[in-house]
């Protein structure tokens, strides 16, 4: 049971009580629900009842001092952590793939079937810029792109540490700043045709359904015509190329690009 008892008064009007009986046990000695063990004696105070733990009652007055002065403590080190941040921003810049003149190279175009190439080539990914080299390069096409121009002015903070972020308009950025080019992939045939065509495996991705795991299979023939098959089983490797037999089931369009929609295929 309870007894606490007022023993002190300091300059800053702090009460300070004394609780004689045990926290964890209430003063009993012991705890009900332990009872197949030991007894259920209490292991903090030792079946005794007694534990003595001091509680403080700050006045309204005090309260709000001492939290004035937690907040200015914490801006104070938050002030810190972003003035050590700044003095190392060109590291963290690095770190994102801008070199020393801030600026970065995102490579154009669809790089998911080179994204292995890239990756080995050293260049970073991130959902903003898509892959990106600190440098110029030959082998790939570019655009260049200025920390200033994607980056928020804006610090973000994780585990107490503030961190650069993308602007929300980042990737549109990026976007407007890639050469457009007409896809030419067309329509055709006519929606109910049998089509056998060889044709070249460019992407394949998946997604879970009630049915279990769905395959996107998207291919390309010799003129770049984009053929699309839904499937429940696995068809081949993204790269190589395949004899398909299906029925064309629609004329879609995805992204601007024109696309050729099978079903029932069979892949060869």
């Amino acid at each position: 049971m309870e007894s606490r008892e007022l023993f002190k008064t300091d300059k800053n009007g702090t009460k300070y009580y004394v609780n004689h009986a045990c926290p964890k046990c209430h003063g009993k000695g012991y705890i009900p629900y332990y009872g197949f063990n030991y007894n259920g004696v209490c292991f903090k105070c030792g079946g005794s009842g007694k534990f003595d733990t001091v509680t403080k009652v700050y006045t309204p007055e005090y309260e709000a001092k001492l939290k004035a002065a937690r907040e200015r403590k914490a801006e104070l080190k938050k002030q810190e952590a972003v003035d050590e941040f700044y003095a190392r921003r060109d590291e963290e810049l690095a770190k994102m793939g801008f070199n020393a003149d801030y600026a970065t190279f995102c490579v154009c175009g669809d790089t998911y079937a080179i994204r292995e190439q890239l990756k080995a080539a050293g260049a970073k990914f991130c959902r903003e810029l898509g892959w990106h080299f600190d440098h110029k390069v030959s082998d790939y096409e570019t655009v260049e792109v200025f920390a200033e121009e994607v980056i928020s002015e804006d610090l973000v903070w994780e585990y107490g540490k503030p961190h650069f972020a993308y602007r929300q308009d980042a990737a549109e950025t990026v976007k407007a700043k890639m050469p457009k080019k007409v896809n030419p992939s067309q329509h055709v045939g006519k929606i109910g045709d049998k089509v056998e065509k060889t044709l070249t495996l460019k992407r394949v991705s998946s997604f879970g359904s009630q049915y279990g795991t769905m395959y996107i299979c998207n291919f390309v023939d010799d003129a770049q015509n984009v053929f699309v098959w839904k499937t429940g089983s696995w068809c081949g490797d993204e790269g190589k190329a395949y004899n398909v037999k299906g029925t064309l089931k629609e004329h879609s369009e995805y992204k601007g690009i024109k696309q050729n929609v099978l079903t029932r295929c069979k892949v060869a």
